[in-house]
């Protein structure tokens, strides 16, 4: 959807079922000042997009503050660097967008996930 749409974003995160979950992208733009729950269930958080950890931190905190899950999400030609698996893990996102395993960047996502998986003490 247009991220300017803000009707259609506020309609269809109404009328999808509740075991979906709509995150908005461009909509809020990784920038705590667009983050709004009634347009989408999520946000997608992109350190590029944001354009520095600071604001990204910031938007993830806003989310947060209303309840929205947080996906943190890679780039267009991304590298090996696993930082934004840490990210995820570090602030608790729900989810993390890497992509298929088809590519080694991706594949070094995946494999940070799971030593940090392993590393993850329960909470009772």
């Amino acid at each position: 959807f247009d991220p300017d749409d803000e009707a259609l974003w506020r309609g269809f995160s109404r009328a999808v079922p509740a075991t979906a979950c709509v995150v908005g992208d461009d909509l809020f733009a990784s920038d705590p000042r667009y983050v709004a729950p009634e347009l989408a269930h999520g946000i997608l958080l992109k350190l590029s997009q944001s354009g520095t950890l600071t604001r990204a931190l910031d938007a993830a905190r806003a989310a947060a503050a209303h309840g929205m899950a947080l996906c943190v999400s890679h780039r267009s030609g991304e590298t090996e660097d696993t930082g934004l698996c840490d990210l995820a893990v570090g602030l608790g996102a729900r989810y993390a967008k890497i992509g298929g395993p088809r590519r080694g960047d991706r594949v070094a996502k995946y494999n940070q996930l799971l030593r940090l998986a392993e590393t993850m003490v329960p909470v009772a």
